[in-house]
């Protein structure tokens, strides 16, 4: 990955797999509480792109290491999911290589945001899938460009000041093009001076809005809490 900034997923220990649950859930579980060690103690699953609430599709084997520490560092389980304690204070950023072709990422993990939701959830896909869902987005993918996956705890509109080549809304467990929902992908979004972006909403009390890194061949992954 390049400089600091790449895709990242939030975890729940400092090692080992979370606990089943359905994808989008966030559901009134506790939030992970602090540990010995850890600046941010952080949770999260890694799904395929099309994963759909009634036929799951984790992603298994996926690592994910601390870009501040690297010896912080773990496996997505069987399930999808991990756990992670990272060192930052504030926020951590996370990279996360998938196995096989699936994209990789970096996930931008915030301390307002682990503390309302219990399981950060990320998406990745295939080569494959990613030149389909590019032709659905109308445009061809950009291995020099940016690309963001912002994720709600229900749907709402996400925003960026960066300029993409287009927008596609997940609700319904099916892609669609739009910028309100569960998740919202920005796709081949221009880096611009500063290779960063600021990821947000118009949706009142918002939380975790913030400027994320845009790392080419990557996703960058936020999550945003809505109360």
């Amino acid at each position: 990955m390049v400089g600091k900034f790449a895709t990242i997923i939030l975890l729940v220990g400092c090692q080992g797999s979370a606990p089943p649950v359905k994808p989008h859930d966030a559901g009134p579980d506790s939030p992970p509480g602090p540990e010995a060690g850890c600046g941010l103690t952080t949770a999260g699953e890694l799904l395929d792109w099309d994963s759909t609430a009634a036929t799951a599709a984790p992603i298994a084997g996926a690592t994910l290491v601390d870009r501040d520490d690297p010896t912080r560092t773990t496996t997505t389980g069987a399930d999808g999911t991990y756990t992670l304690c990272i060192a930052a204070v504030n926020f951590g950023l996370i990279d996360v290589t998938p196995p096989a072709d699936d994209l990789p990422g970096v996930i931008f993990a915030k301390r307002d945001v682990v503390a309302k939701v219990p399981r950060l959830s990320a998406r990745t896909m295939t080569a494959a899938r990613r030149d389909t869902f590019f032709t659905q987005l109308g445009a061809t993918y950009d291995p020099a460009a940016g690309q963001v996956l912002v994720h709600f705890n229900g749907p709402h509109k996400a925003t960026i000041d960066h300029t993409p080549a287009g927008t596609q809304a997940y609700n319904a467990d099916a892609w669609a093009a739009g910028d309100t929902g569960d998740y919202v992908f920005f796709g081949n979004v221009a880096l611009g001076a500063t290779a960063n972006t600021v990821v947000g909403s118009d949706a009142a009390g918002v939380i975790g809005g913030a400027a994320i890194p845009l790392v080419p061949g990557s996703i960058s992954y936020v999550e945003l809490f809505v109360p």
